[in-house]
């Protein structure tokens, strides 16, 4: 989140910035240009990732306006409780998992839907509430479990509502 905080993630705009003569197309919704507010918050693909957290979780609402002032928000005033750790680490791991999705359609030309970037997201935030001791690793086990039948079509779960 650093880079993000930044501004130094290498989104086109920044490349176009930096003297780089490219067309500027978000490669996740190609209806926009790619800057980091908009591939982290307002694009599309991000918003269902979001939705989708929010949906499974039931606990917090998508960051909107600027991701800067998300990363303010959410991590200024890390609470003690267990609602406060996972916002703070859905900000991050949101972030990075649709970063790397991102890249993995430029430099592999592989594509992943909502749900398979919401369930890797998912998993590292269990995995890091796990870490800090924040829940035990049955209740992450148990969570997870829940997390994935809520997420299979086969259970009547719509990502894209």
């Amino acid at each position: 989140m650093w880079l993000v905080a930044h501004k130094k993630i290498l989104t086109l705009d920044n490349l176009q910035r930096r003297g780089w003569l490219l067309a500027n197309r978000c490669y996740m919704c190609h209806s926009a240009e790619e800057s980091i507010n908009h591939l982290l918050i307002e694009c599309d693909f991000a918003k269902q990732v979001w939705r989708g957290f929010g949906r499974v979780c039931s606990i917090l609402a998508p960051p909107t306006g600027d991701i800067l002032m998300a990363i303010q928000r959410w991590s200024s005033d890390l609470p003690d409780n267990l609602v406060g750790w996972i916002g703070f680490c859905a900000l991050h791991v949101i972030s990075w998992q649709v970063w790397l999705e991102r890249n993995s359609r430029v430099f592999r030309d592989r594509c992943l839907g909502v749900a398979d970037v919401l369930k890797k997201a998912l998993l590292l935030i269990v995995d890091n509430l796990i870490a800090h001791g924040k829940i035990s690793r049955e209740e992450g086990m148990g969570w997870m479990l829940d997390v994935r039948r809520s997420l299979d079509p086969s259970y009547g779960f719509a990502l894209m509502q």
